[in-house]
């Protein structure tokens, strides 16, 4: 058999041969091959040099299904952005428990008085509590179903020209759904639990008044005291988490941004705390309004663990909303600069078969078939091209791991102009600094081919980095390693590996002429350029597009996964909302009495009312500057790498969305709780 198959290999009548590949299969249906396989591969190297003849062997089972486990799993940042959703859940369940428990003080009291031993009573309150956390753990399970599938139904619809998906579907897993409610119980109970805390130590007479005892003031102390000691480790954590990119490859940028955020969240409500427990500089003395609002932000003291847990609801939300808001990327921003991510450059275009005559010349036009006529339309027009060998697509437009990428070769014309931006390089001397490509002339001493690709997809398709190597099979079937030397910022070469010509060329001998463009026109001519190329070029396969419409379809992945992101942002915010309203309902409900007593003297509503939005806005500005400071600190690299490319102005309206969120929860809350009748707390005092 083996035999047959080489003669009719070698006595084809075409000196290139009819056929591409040769099928060895049993005679006899049923037969293992598994022993004659590697039989026959040795016989057939033994008679035949793979190279001479342009053969090599892919293993396309085992490479179609490595591809097919995708590039990256996003479970594991859905996850990281959720803790914050999380932990504010925690803090609110924490914070409505012990609310509900300090409004039926007067009964745990009694309960106390009567004999029922301290632990029975908080048995009985987890029990209580136990049961809701089921109800609820439930109706999240139900939930949570709903919102993959609308998840699921956005990225069929909304989103389908960003992520191309369309034959998504919804897979609910038993299992996961056990998992997502034994820990929302255990997370539901540990903050019950944590609620608690301190309460059962106070007296039975206290309770009994409908009051819960607060603190002494050496135990206030000693709290104020741990809360500063928190706050510096948890800031010293945080600076070192933003700074670790900048330093070392050893901590992924992932890994740095949750670290970094979450310890300057804990850095800054530790700092809030520290200031509650300790006392008070001056003396409110002097009348007027702004007397009013002072004595408003010191309320925040009386209840520093609810004043706590408040703020750090509204600083989780804006962390989220703010931190990914900063990483929402325009393709129209500065198109047209050479620093942004088309290049300068108007068009791209790609042809089916290499072109091997110049664009840029009338004989190469003509050569190619353009007419005379057209060369009015190339006026002011400049065509960088590329060496392409194709292969896998390596954008964030594909949803498979990339075995084959696409590279490019350049030519001294691309890589002396220079263009876009690099978020990272391996530059030396000033003249790399100031030109980056120049790296890709590099020799470098272990025989490794330098390369520059985009950082998206690097690092999230390729799950590499810069200095690493990258593995690629060259026209003899031959492994070559190239390094990345410098990655591109957001830029329309997302979906290639660009190396020098000359690399090119040892690696691809058999690709000739030029078959990828990058085209710098006017304008005004775009259009008339775009259609004369498609027209005259037709027989080469010639495809042209825009730059900024390629660039927008990549960036509108990642936005669209950052808006993901961002709804749990929202869920927080809504949080943050409905604990700061049940705050402010409390206190008020707690210092009805006080209230009732200054209307009585004379206090008017409105200063009453001053005075409990001052605490609120304290509360929620507090919260407002923690979560923007963590956020900050959070995405330090990606100010550093590129600090023209944040939107600082949708940040700054996204604040002021929050701020205005949160104030008119406040005002609703106020109008409310001032409207109840204080006459009857005063005369029950």
């Amino acid at each position: 058999t083996l035999e047959d198959g080489l003669r009719l290999w070698a006595h084809d009548g075409d000196r290139l041969g009819s056929l591409t590949s040769i099928r060895v299969h049993p005679i006899q249906p049923g037969t293992d091959l598994s022993g004659f396989a590697g039989e026959f591969e040795s016989s057939l190297f033994q008679r035949i040099d793979p190279a001479q003849l342009d053969l090599s062997f892919e293993p396309v089972r085992e490479q179609m299904t490595e591809a097919s486990k995708g590039s990256t799993d996003f479970g594991g940042l859905f996850i990281g952005f959720s803790f914050f959703l999380i932990a504010s859940a925690a803090m609110l369940v924490a914070l409505l428990f012990r609310l509900s428990v300090e409004q039926r003080a007067s009964e745990i009291g009694l309960k106390l008085a009567v004999g029922i031993a301290p632990r029975d009573v908080r048995r009985h309150a987890i029990t209580e509590g136990g049961v809701l956390a089921v109800i609820g753990c439930a109706l999240g399970v139900v939930a949570a179903i709903g919102y993959a599938w609308l998840m699921l139904a956005g990225l069929r619809t909304w989103w389908a020209d960003a992520v191309n998906t369309p034959f998504l579907a919804l897979h609910v897993s038993s299992v996961t759904l056990a998992i997502g409610f034994a820990a929302g119980l255990l997370l539901a109970l540990g903050s019950i639990v944590w609620s608690l805390r301190g309460l059962l130590r106070s007296s039975a007479r206290s309770l009994l008044a409908g009051g819960v005892a607060g603190a002494d003031p050496r135990a206030r102390q000693r709290t104020g005291n741990a809360a500063r000691n928190t706050s510096r480790l948890a800031f010293i954590v945080a600076v070192s988490a933003a700074a670790s990119p900048q330093v070392t490859d050893a901590v992924p940028e992932s890994i740095a941004f949750f670290l970094g955020g979450a310890a300057m969240l804990v850095a800054g409500l530790s700092m809030f705390a520290a200031k509650l427990h300790g006392e008070p500089r001056r003396v409110i003395d002097r009348p007027g309004r702004a007397a009013l609002w002072r004595l408003g932000v010191r309320n925040a003291r009386r209840r520093a663990g609810r004043s706590i847990l408040t703020a750090g609801l509204i600083a989780s939300a804006t962390f989220l909303v703010t931190a990914l808001q900063a990483f929402h990327q325009d393709a129209g921003a500065d198109a047209s600069e050479k620093s942004s991510g088309t290049g300068g450059f108007t068009l791209y275009a790609e042809s089916a078969v290499p072109l091997i005559y110049d664009l840029n010349t009338s004989f190469g036009r003509e050569k190619l078939g353009m007419p005379p006529e057209t060369d009015g339309v190339f006026r002011g027009t400049s065509i960088i091209p590329f060496r392409l060998r194709p292969g896998d697509e390596s954008s964030c437009l594909n949803l498979y791991k990339p075995t084959a990428p696409r590279i490019l070769g350049a030519g001294s014309a691309a890589i002396e102009r220079g263009g876009f931006t690099f978020s990272k390089t391996l530059a030396e001397s000033p003249s790399e600094s100031a030109n980056p490509w120049l790296l890709l002339n590099r020799k470098l001493d272990d025989g490794a081919i330098p390369v520059i690709g985009d950082e998206s997809a690097v690092l999230w398709q390729l799950h590499l980095g810069l200095g690493k190597d990258l593995v690629v099979t060259d026209e003899s079937g031959r492994d070559v390693r190239l390094r990345f030397v410098a990655l591109l910022g957001g830029s329309v070469l997302q979906d290639e590996l660009i190396v020098a010509e000359s690399h090119f060329a040892k690696m691809f001998p058999s690709i000739g002429g030029h078959a990828f463009f990058l085209i710098d026109t006017p304008a005004d001519s775009t259009a008339e350029l775009e259609g004369a190329l498609e027209r005259e070029l037709s027989p080469f396969g010639f495809d042209v597009g825009l730059t900024r419409t390629r660039l927008a379809d990549y960036l509108a992945v990642q936005n669209t996964y950052l808006s993901t992101f961002q709804s749990l942002g929202g869920f927080g915010l809504l949080l943050g909302s409905v604990g700061l309203a049940a705050v402010l309902l409390r206190n008020v409900w707690e210092r009805r009495a006080e209230l009732a007593l200054m209307r009585a003297v004379g206090y008017s509503r409105s200063a009453l009312g001053c005075t409990v939005l001052a605490e609120n806005i304290a509360l929620l500005l507090i919260g407002l500057s923690t979560g923007l400071v963590a956020a900050l600190v959070a995405i330090a690299p990606h100010i550093v790498d590129r600090p023209s490319a944040l939107p600082w102005q949708s940040v700054g309206l996204t604040l002021v969305a929050v701020f205005a969120t949160g104030l008119i929860t406040g005002g609703l809350a106020t109008f409310a709780a001032l409207r109840a009748p204080l006459i009857p707390a005063l005369r029950a005092e």
